[in-house]
């Protein structure tokens, strides 16, 4: 299931739940959604950054064969955004010590 699947599921469903109970409904709906999220945040906690898909490099468009390292994810996977707030401990340390490192090449020049 995509993302924008994903969105129109939770939306329907909240929807839903809002007509059939109102409040309380909604309030079911959203611990019915949320319940499973935050397990699968913690199960699976990094995703394919959307500006190389996963692959770490960005292909120039003159020369198919040059690439040169991400600068958005710097290796191709990222901490999903959820997991960076409610994930394990490792998990925000390792998204804190990417972005501080990101930060650092950048201010450096050194991060291409």
């Amino acid at each position: 299931m995509n993302k924008g699947t994903w969105l129109i599921v939770t939306a329907l469903a909240l929807l839903i739940g809002t007509a059939g109970a109102g409040v309380v409904g909604f309030l079911i709906a959203a611990l019915i959604i949320a319940v499973p999220y935050l397990v699968f945040l913690r199960l699976f906690p990094r995703t394919r950054h959307g500006g190389c898909n996963g692959t770490g490099e960005v292909k120039s468009r003159l020369y198919p064969w040059a690439f040169h390292k991400c600068r958005g994810c710097g290796g191709g996977r990222q901490v999903r955004h959820g997991a960076r707030v409610f994930g394990s401990d490792p998990v925000r340390r390792e998204h804190r010590a990417a972005v501080t490192s990101r930060a650092t090449a950048q201010s450096e020049k050194r991060w291409r």
